[in-house]
């Protein structure tokens, strides 16, 4: 560097992350996307699963919302169950084909019983690779 000392790359960034206004912003940041209010903004716009039970539930977020559209509600009325990954590389295989086969039904080219029946397919081929 000319005029000054070379300092490397990491260095450089661990310096800038302990500077205090740096970790508070983006705290900030993140805590703001997660608020009753934006929250309610990113369901609104793109039908996904509030992840803040304020925003869900309160009349001022989204229960009326959930009320003039009936429909939405089954996003939240589905039961969670834990997500068990494939062992070994199996799973990195099979998240990007699941990805590959959702595109295929969301844009039409494969119906949901065709995409179901190649993720069954695919699911066996790669467990019998272990």
């Amino acid at each position: 560097m000319p005029g000054g000392t070379p300092v490397p790359f990491a260095e450089a960034i661990a310096r800038r992350l302990n500077e205090h206004a740096i970790p508070t912003a983006t705290c900030a940041a993140l805590s703001s996307l997660v608020s009753a209010e934006n929250v309610t903004a990113i369901v609104k716009a793109t039908a996904t699963v509030p992840h803040n039970r304020k925003a869900a539930t309160s009349d001022e977020h989204l229960a009326s919302f959930y009320a003039e559209n009936p429909a939405f509600v089954a996003i939240n009325a589905q039961n969670s169950a834990a997500w068990y990954a494939m062992p070994g590389h199996q799973n990195n295989e099979f998240q990007s084909i699941f990805a590959d086969i959702q595109f295929q039904v969301l844009s039409g080219d494969i119906s949901v019983e065709e995409g179901v029946a190649k993720m069954q397919q695919a699911m066996v081929e790669l467990l019998a690779d272990r």
